[in-house]
């Protein structure tokens, strides 16, 4: 008997077509969190409307930059922890943080935030993580900017505060250049028909693969939270090849506004179900909750009572007395 496990198999129908092997029993299990402790954006555009579009031909557009820049900016300012950044290549990251330089300056002197970002050298990168989780076990904010396919995104545990966003720029895809990938394809596409798949099929797959992995860097406990950012238009298009718990919580085409305001209602909610997961019940059965209500509370906390509800406690309505 073979039983293969992974948490990044999936879409398990072109494994076995790429493998040639006929799984009779498959398994693809719901994450251990529920769905109220992830947030997942897709952020297709910004400004007035213009694409999100990291395609090679468009990845070092000089106005795209600047506005991912002041984005990315934006979402550490708004993450009570750390934001790791995933970009598709060394070379699109190397020339990001060129073109933030003043961005990551107001971060640091404005903001307090730290930033971070993983290299080629080993001994380097080990030193770079030990301050950039000395920084997160002090309380601060930071920002660690890596690769996709990278040591990082695929091999190191980011409980907790350690990550509470998770930002993948673009799509890795990988490179056309390589003969390896060119002939692999041209051999897909000319046995599509005794292999049920082809080299476009493959082609994408193995991008949404990595960007599964890299993802899986946010939830590493059943009481972990945060939020994944994925900015690129084509998200939109290629959702479905997402892992099963992320496709269970859907994806929300949005602009930059959009998604900064989901994310603070997000991390602000998360506060107060912190807060509500202290409370317990007494021994005459009344509820604690009861007494949070004589208390102010913002209007986001019927949303709050509402998943935790949904969890198995007592159902709570708050009244916002502004929306009275």
């Amino acid at each position: 008997a073979i039983v293969m496990t992974s948490g990044t198999l999936s879409p398990l129908g072109m494994l076995e077509k790429e493998l040639r092997i006929d799984f009779p029993i498959k398994l693809e299990n719901r994450h251990i969190v529920d769905a109220s402790q992830v947030l997942l954006n897709t952020v297709s555009s910004y400004g007035n409307g213009e694409s999100f579009d990291f395609r090679y031909g468009h990845r070092e557009d000089k106005t795209q930059l600047d506005h991912l820049g002041i984005f990315i900016k934006d979402i550490c300012i708004n993450t009570p922890g750390g934001t790791l950044v995933f970009f598709t290549s060394y070379k699109v990251m190397r020339n990001c943080r060129e073109n933030w330089k003043r961005v990551v300056e107001e971060l640091v002197v404005k903001h307090g935030i730290r930033t971070f970002a993983e290299e080629g050298d080993v001994g380097e990168n080990n030193k770079m993580l030990r301050d950039y989780m000395t920084a997160i076990s002090e309380g601060r904010p930071a920002m660690l900017f890596s690769v996709c396919r990278g040591k990082i995104s695929e091999g190191m545990n980011f409980m907790d505060n350690a990550a509470r966003t998770v930002v993948v720029v673009g799509i890795p895809f990988l490179t056309t250049v390589d003969k390896k990938v060119t002939l692999k394809r041209e051999y897909l596409d000319a046995n599509r028909d005794k292999l049920k798949i082809d080299g476009k099929t493959w082609y994408t797959q193995e991008g949404l693969r990595t960007v599964n992995q890299a993802v899986g860097r946010l939830i590493r406990s059943a009481h972990d939270y945060g939020a994944i950012v994925l900015v690129d238009q084509r998200y939109v298009e290629h959702k479905g090849s997402l892992s099963k718990w992320l496709r269970e919580i859907g994806t929300y085409p949005a602009s930059t506004q959009q998604c900064i305001e989901n994310l603070r209602e997000f991390f602000q909610s998360q506060s107060l179900m912190i807060e509500a997961k202290k409370l317990s019940l007494d021994d005459a059965g009344d509820s604690v909750f009861d007494r949070a209500l004589e208390a102010p509370l913002k209007s986001n906390c019927k949303l709050l009572f509402k998943r935790y509800s949904g969890r198995g406690a007592r159902s709570v309505f708050c009244r916002d007395k502004a929306n009275d």
